[in-house]
């Protein structure tokens, strides 16, 4: 198994966690602009050292690659956190099931990169699997359409920083582009900070805990997803194997959902079969990544 799968596997494994700990800090009122910043600061501060691992340094002209993957992930991030704030989970996790796909266009256009059709079958299994795995919320009074926009444009953004990340990255070195960019998207991030509904200190004790909890589990896809794909470049492959988070958050549902105050472990039959059927499809998508055609 290529070591990029393994990078890619370990970050949706975090990002599941993460997302469990996230989620019961919004039900406790935390806001959602909290966790964005939150995870950009962390992974700004804490990885820090890897600044100084790498290659030498390049020319201060280049600070414009980094700059750019950090502009990408901030904006997806922006558009992410407004889909979420104004739309229904339901909406929003099927249409960023698309940007393996959206990745897979970036990289064959931009970078001129072939790829292999078991590779774009993946990632058209991936959007299926999500559409299947979510189930729609017939309650929701929010628009469908801007939620879909919005959610559409931060898969666009966030393909289009892996695919930064996978053309320049190894101008700095893996680690380091991750780091630098993290840094300057942090930067960007304190714009956010005036929509918090309350200040950290604010929340309480619990919210809190969650909150932390799943911001530091985040800084595994922070740093495994961006030196993958800086370090071995094949960026749709492992966005792909990334969307695999959501079979590890039934997981995480079923195993820890009860020990956190989790309700999702109640779902119905019906929900409980639509996951089912999509994990069934996923995992085809990454079988065919795995043990496709190179």
């Amino acid at each position: 198994m290529p070591v990029y799968i393994l990078f890619a596997l370990v970050a949706a494994l975090g990002y599941s966690l993460s997302s469990l700990f996230n989620k019961r800090a919004l039900e406790e009122g935390c806001s959602p602009w909290h966790v964005p910043t939150l995870i950009a600061w962390t992974t700004a501060i804490v990885f820090v050292p890897l600044l100084f691992i790498g290659p030498a340094w390049p020319s201060p002209a280049l600070l414009y690659q980094p700059l750019l993957a950090a502009l990408c992930w901030y904006s997806g991030a922006f558009f992410h956190t407004l889909a979420l704030k104004s739309g229904d989970v339901s909406i929003v996790g099927p249409v960023m099931g698309t940007k393996p796909m959206v990745n897979a266009l970036l990289v064959t256009i931009l970078l001129r990169q072939a790829l292999p059709p078991s590779v774009w079958i993946a990632c058209g299994l991936v959007v299926v699997a999500l559409v299947v795995m979510h189930s729609p919320n017939v309650t929701t009074r929010n628009s469908f359409i801007t939620t879909v926009l919005l959610t559409f444009c931060a898969a666009c953004l966030f393909a289009l920083c892996d695919t930064v990340f996978q053309h320049y990255a190894h101008h700095w070195g893996a680690a380091r582009f991750t780091v630098l960019s993290s840094q300057l998207a942090a930067i960007g991030c304190l714009v956010f900070i005036p929509h918090f509904r309350k200040r950290l200190g604010d929340l309480s004790p619990v919210c809190r805990a969650h909150l932390l909890t799943g911001v530091l589990f985040f800084l595994l896809p922070a740093f495994c997803m961006g030196y993958a794909v800086g370090r071995y470049g094949h960026a749709p492959e492992i966005n792909v194997v990334y969307s695999s988070r959501a079979l590890w958050s039934i997981v995480m549902v079923w195993s820890l959902g009860r020990v956190i105050g989790s309700r999702e472990h109640k779902a119905s039959r019906h929900v409980l079969l639509r996951r089912l059927a999509g994990a069934m499809i996923l995992m085809a998508a990454l079988m065919l990544v795995i043990f496709g055609e190179k």
